[in-house]
């Protein structure tokens, strides 16, 4: 739904550059529920630091 991949995704919440609406430990997994407004800030993001096919824009990563 955001267009990206998962994995990115998992990166993404990891690092906290995205946040799901909702964190349901259940049997030692974790699971995400994601609101039509979290997939729109996920989209924001992708758009504001990546480029359509080209990867990430220069200048964009982070110095942490």
């Amino acid at each position: 739904m955001a267009g990206v991949h998962f994995i990115t995704l998992q990166r993404w919440v990891a690092e906290k550059k995205v946040r799901p609406s909702q964190i349901i430990k259940q049997d030692g997994f974790v699971l995400w529920r994601w609101t039509d407004s979290d997939v729109e800030q996920v989209r924001n993001y992708k758009a504001g630091h990546y480029r359509k096919g080209r990867g990430r824009k220069r200048g964009t990563r982070s110095k942490d």
